[in-house]
């Protein structure tokens, strides 16, 4: 039992041990911070119209299958009265 205590121990202090922190320095995370925020609103305007674009051509789509079943439908409607 002791030596799976001492083996645990061992495991712990080598993983924390062998670790090391790459950080940046704090100026270089608050620049990249504030370029980001400076960028949001050109991301949504861009985000805003690239959907708007696939909404209309996904529409226009769907309405020309809307149609084309719609008359489908009539025609199978027509024939069943001839």
């Amino acid at each position: 039992m002791k030596k799976y205590i001492i083996g645990i121990i061992l495991g712990i202090v080598l993983c924390f041990g062998m670790t090391q922190a790459y950080a940046e320095p704090v100026q270089v995370k608050v620049d990249k911070l504030i370029s980001d925020i400076k960028l949001v609103p050109e991301k949504v305007a861009y985000f805003v119209e690239s959907e708007k674009l696939k909404t209309i051509a996904f529409q226009k789509d769907k309405w020309l299958e809307g149609q084309e079943q719609i008359k489908g439908t009539l025609l199978k409607i027509q024939s069943f009265f001839n």
